[in-house]
């Protein structure tokens, strides 16, 4: 269901809940289209991570949510142009590009 949720908010350009159909979300959500995210009520303190070549982080939708979100420390990008979404968990580099800042920054909580 993730990735028919993912492909169902790219083809409606909306952030939103998973799309049932009309009779399903009326059921579901009390109305025929799903809900929107409102990711300005998230409280939790954020950090965006993203890299240039992030196929499912584009570099202005990674900024408009840094904007739009309430408690958002931080956006970074990492690694130069070919940095790519799996490069954050495969990439031979990730120690040097991320980990070690990550476990730096985890260490003043």
């Amino acid at each position: 269901m993730t990735v028919i949720h993912f492909i169902q908010e790219i083809n409606s350009g909306n952030f939103q809940r998973y799309d049932y159909g009309r009779e399903g979300n009326m059921k579901k959500y009390g109305q025929s289209t799903p809900p929107l995210y409102d990711v300005r009520q998230i409280t939790a303190p954020v950090s965006l991570y993203w890299g240039q070549n992030d196929y499912l982080a584009d570099p202005l939708d990674v900024e408009e949510l840094f904007y739009t979100l309430r408690n958002c420390d931080e956006s970074r990008q990492i690694g130069g142009a070919d940095m790519a979404h799996l490069d954050f968990v495969w990439g031979v580099d990730d120690a040097v590009l991320l980990n070690n800042y990550l476990i730096s920054k985890l260490e003043k909580y």
